[in-house]
């Protein structure tokens, strides 16, 4: 079982119970070193090093093998996931697997840092239209 650190779509319990076959209790949390961008002509972000920046997201905790092996089929080949601590409200600190655009994809993004607020507003219901297929990664 393994935690993971969510920081866009993922965040949104809409998204994240139609990939996964089960609930998992979650808390916020950051997650330091990554700056979160928005994908060129996307609605969601992704996160990538950055020294100095930090990344406010959601880390579900206790997630199965069978449900990590459906969010790398979501996530794609664009995405590496990596082990890093996130930091709880409690400021304690937990591992948490986070998933990394992958060096070779950075020209996906744009240079408009990925706002929370923009896509609760415009973003989640296209995503979700548009990404409808989600239960076929169960299949």
């Amino acid at each position: 079982m393994t935690n993971i650190f969510t920081y866009g779509s993922l965040m949104y319990a809409q998204v994240w119970q139609s990939i996964v076959s089960q609930t998992y209790r979650s808390t916020p949390a950051r997650l330091a070193g990554f700056a979160r961008y928005s994908i060129k002509n996307r609605s969601y972000p992704a996160i990538i090093p950055s020294q100095n920046a930090q990344t406010q997201g959601l880390v579900y905790y206790h997630v199965s093998d069978a449900d990590i092996a459906l969010l790398d089929k979501f996530e794609g080949q664009c995405y590496l996931r990596l082990s890093h601590p996130v930091e709880l409200n409690d400021q304690t600190y937990i591992q948490a697997d986070c998933y990394i655009l992958r060096p070779e994809f950075e020209h996906l993004l744009s240079l408009n840092a990925w706002s929370v607020k923009k896509f609760e507003q415009d973003g989640l219901q296209t995503f979700l239209t548009h990404y409808n297929g989600f239960n076929k990664l169960k299949s």
